[in-house]
């Protein structure tokens, strides 16, 4: 068993147990993504995640810091006045039809911009406009489910930083299954999923206080909810996914959410129960409920599927070096 303690602004413990969940595949748009990459060699012997958070806990990040390994990009030589690389998953497979997005300012306040497409090597050039450059964009569109999702990409260097156009810059991307896209941001602003390339899932509950007229279908304090992830696809990098399973003890009505952030991207089968074994009923509700992907059905006693909200289906607006998608909130209940 082996147990990973997080910052203090984390507050997770993950600990990780023998079994390995497999699935179906899971297709990208454009080429068929790959075979397992984990983090390490314990990695690939794991099993089950499994998340023990506080009762004071309001975010756990259930992949920790790491993320995939991936190999490097061929080497090419830098070219003045132009960006270019590769994109690649992170097997190391091109990755046609991503997009990259260059803006430049060379008097302050003042921005123009230019984007390029990668063709079937993965590689794409842009000769951007004069001044100091960075990057505003940095997408892949791929099926997801019954539609499409555009997924942020990471850079192989993990450096986004300003450069200067005139001299010429090479920079290499990777689409990614999971990990932490800004560590300062999940620092500072843990909840927030623009901060991983996992996807974010808001558990909300209610809390039943009143011993004189009780709830039925409310959470009863002293109890612990258990939330089960079962993954039913690879993941978006063609890996192989694991079991995640978040506890949360209820100890009063002040904090009944959690955030659980990071989750690798796949197609999952979810469950909730409580402690004593009370199957619990699950509903997504909030803002994005009526929007693409989410639970099907909507609300279920026992089990639903489950695939994350992807923030959009266009890559010229995936931002780039953060993950492109949206909390959704999945409320449980006794039923």
């Amino acid at each position: 068993m082996k147990a990973y303690t997080y910052p203090a602004a984390w507050l997770a413990l993950i600990t990780v147990s023998q079994t390995i969940a497999a699935g179906a595949p899971l297709a990208a748009r454009t080429h068929r993504l790959s075979a397992p990459v984990l983090a390490s060699t314990a990695d690939a012997a794991a099993g089950p995640i499994v998340v023990n958070a506080d009762d004071t806990v309001r975010e756990v990040n259930v992949m920790g810091k790491g993320l995939p390994k991936f190999p490097a990009a061929p080497q090419i030589a830098v070219k003045r006045g132009i960006v270019r690389g590769y994109v690649r998953d992170s097997k190391g497979h091109p990755l046609k039809g991503a997009v990259i997005g260059v803006r430049s300012s060379e008097f302050g306040g003042y921005y123009s911009g230019a984007s390029g497409k990668t063709d079937a090597r993965g590689y794409y050039e842009i000769k951007a406009p004069q001044g100091s450059g960075s990057f505003y964009c940095a997408g892949y569109v791929a099926d997801y489910g019954d539609g499409i999702a555009a997924f942020g990409l990471h850079p192989e260097d993990g450096d986004t930083g300003s450069f200067v156009v005139t001299s010429g810059l090479v920079k290499n991307w990777v689409l990614l299954p999971y990990g932490v896209a800004d560590r300062a941001g999940a620092q500072d602003s843990p909840h927030y999923a623009g901060n991983y390339y996992g996807g974010t899932i808001i558990l909300g509950w209610h809390v039943d206080e009143d011993s004189a007229n009780p709830n039925p279908s409310y959470v009863p304090i002293g109890s612990t909810i258990e939330i089960t992830l079962t993954p039913t696809s690879p993941l978006i990098d063609g890996s192989r996914g694991r079991e995640i399973v978040v506890r949360r003890p209820v100890v009063s009505e002040v904090h009944n959410s959690l955030y659980i952030n990071n989750v690798p991207v796949a197609e999952y089968k979810i469950s909730a129960k409580l402690e004593d074994g009370t199957v619990l009923r699950l509903k997504e509700t909030g803002m994005y409920s009526s929007q693409a992907f989410g639970l099907s059905p909507k609300q279920a006693t026992g089990e639903a599927t489950l695939l994350l909200k992807a923030g959009g289906a266009k890559a010229n607006l995936a931002t780039a070096a953060h993950g492109n998608w949206t909390e959704f909130q999945v409320m449980v209940e006794r039923p």
